[in-house]
């Protein structure tokens, strides 16, 4: 065999052993230390009431003012719950640490040299004005938040190479170097924005009006800088899901601000 040859094969064979090295798991539960309580056909989480009737009204107080609804922008001061407008591509429950669970995302690959993760979009997910959200929602959402919105995000996902769209339901995610932290964090944490509605607007920009939201209440009442009311969503896309039975069990929350402890 001559040298040229010697050198082909041993490329070959370095190849091979780094293909076989990096397995692709697919899953349902996105995992960061440990194993999952639930299983993958859990139907609720343990600490909720499966049955709990949907009624009433909350009431919390805040302290201070509000003059918009974008939880993202570099000024201004966001109403309270905002950042709740939108769902998560997957849910953390209160009784685990680092364990998620599909949302927006119903189903996860990734390498095990965490260079990439591909997510599958719930065909079901909706945004609260009937709009499907796709996978390009959340390609869309990156490339904002990576331009527009709080300078935090663009830091701390520097790592990651490209967030797109392979089609209408699947997301693929790749970073310049593996890093199971971020990747992970992205699955776990994005909450993907209405390309719709968001793309001729400033991410950076206070928002006067309450923008198209996907997650379970949306806002039916506010008074600059005094109250904000959120009514539960009836026909809320994922109000089925394993992750929200049982939660979300009042049908308003308000938010009334005070610029007094003792008045609050």
């Amino acid at each position: 065999m001559g040298k040229y040859s010697r050198w082909v094969l041993g490329a070959l064979l370095v190849a091979s052993s780094q293909m076989a090295w990096a397995d692709v798991i697919e899953t349902t539960q996105l995992v960061g230390y440990g194993k999952a309580k639930y299983p993958a056909n859990f139907t609720h989480f343990d600490y909720v009431n499966p049955q709990a009737p949907k009624y009433g009204k909350i009431t919390y107080g805040q302290i201070g003012t509000f003059d918009n609804f974008n939880r993202y922008a570099s000024r201004g001061v966001a109403a309270a719950g905002t950042g709740e407008l939108y769902d998560a591509l997957m849910f953390s429950p209160s009784d685990e640490i680092d364990t998620y669970y599909p949302l927006i995302a119903e189903k996860v690959r990734y390498s095990d040299d965490y260079l990439w993760l591909e997510l599958d979009i719930n065909p079901a997910a909706r945004f609260h004005d009937g709009t499907p959200i796709t996978a390009y929602d959340v390609e869309f959402t990156f490339n904002k938040f990576m331009t527009e919105g709080v300078a935090q995000y663009r830091v701390y996902y520097q790592e990651i190479k490209s967030v797109q769209a392979l089609n209408k339901r699947t997301v693929r995610v790749e970073m310049k170097t593996g890093n199971r932290e971020k990747l992970f964090s992205f699955a776990q944490s994005t909450r993907v924005l209405p390309a719709h509605f968001w793309r001729d607007k400033n991410l950076s920009e206070p928002l006067n009006q309450p923008p198209v939201g996907s997650g379970p209440y949306r806002v039916v009442d506010f008074k600059p800088g005094q109250s904000v009311t959120y009514q539960l969503v009836d026909d809320y896309w994922a109000k089925d899901l394993p992750v929200n039975v049982g939660r979300n069990n009042f049908k308003q929350v308000q938010y009334d601000y005070y610029r007094d402890d003792t008045v609050m």
